[in-house]
């Protein structure tokens, strides 16, 4: 076991597709970050993850953030405080219901999961989402363009000790142990991630830029950052020390 880095900065994603809250410490569940994800629009005529209203399809999502309004329970996540760029304020009701209705113009519905699930929420794969600052910096250097982290929706930003760009691909198929004692989170780093045309689009003016997915695929075959699955539940904050144990696990592709 040896120390790799620290915990640069961390992300929590209340609703699923839209911008969510730099936070400085949170619980990790099974399913990952207390409250990630735990809030969705949804189809109803489709089933699967197709049900799921994005930004993919809908960017002016994302010009909306949400964060959750206190640390909640077991039982009940805490209520979301749900802000539009433009200064509406609204929460996770009726209201905003119709208001995202005539938004998107669908028929869409809510969905919203409790802190006692035992499977995933509204995420598309492992748990948490893993990048660091060392790829992100080189990533911008290859598309010669200035590179929001934001556009990979991480969970957790890791400064390396090394600053070696894409390193995290070598932890695939080890544990990271994140913090100390009783209270250390152990995750088991599962995949890659392949990237789709989310981070084509710009998190503050929302206008898709397709050369930044062309220049990933050339360089990096569309991956980039790792997921990560609960080992051990815990807490983790920034700064926390990152230990990587090496396994007899091989990486999964």
């Amino acid at each position: 076991m040896h120390s790799i880095g620290t915990i640069q900065s961390l992300y929590r994603y209340p609703v699923k597709s839209m911008r969510g809250e730099q936070i400085t410490s949170t619980q990790v569940e099974p399913y990952g970050f207390y409250g990630d994800r735990s809030h969705a629009f949804i189809d109803p005529s489709k089933t699967g993850w197709s049900r799921f209203i994005t930004a993919r399809k809908y960017p002016q999502l994302l010009s909306y953030r949400a964060a959750l309004l206190q640390d909640g329970s077991e039982t009940a996540f805490p209520s979301l405080s749900i802000t539009h760029d433009q200064g509406e304020s609204y929460t996770w009701d009726e209201r905003f219901l119709q208001h995202m209705r005539e938004q998107i113009r669908e028929d869409i519905t809510m969905e919203q999961h409790s802190p006692a699930s035992s499977t995933l929420l509204a995420v598309d794969a492992s748990s948490i989402l893993i990048v660091t600052e060392a790829s992100i910096r080189q990533m911008e250097r290859l598309w010669g363009k200035p590179l929001d982290l934001l556009r990979f929706r991480p969970n957790i930003v890791v400064q390396t000790s090394d600053s070696t760009p894409f390193v995290e691909t070598d932890w695939i198929g080890q544990q990271l142990q994140i913090g100390e004692g009783e209270d250390a989170v152990l995750l088991q780093i599962d995949e890659s991630c392949e990237r789709c045309v989310l981070i084509t689009i710009d998190p503050d003016t929302y206008q898709r830029d397709p050369s930044l997915l062309k220049t990933l695929h050339q360089e990096r075959q569309a991956f980039f950052g790792v997921y990560a699955s609960i080992v051990k539940t815990g807490r983790i904050r920034q700064d926390d020390i990152l230990r990587l144990h090496t396994t007899d696990h091989s990486p999964l592709k």
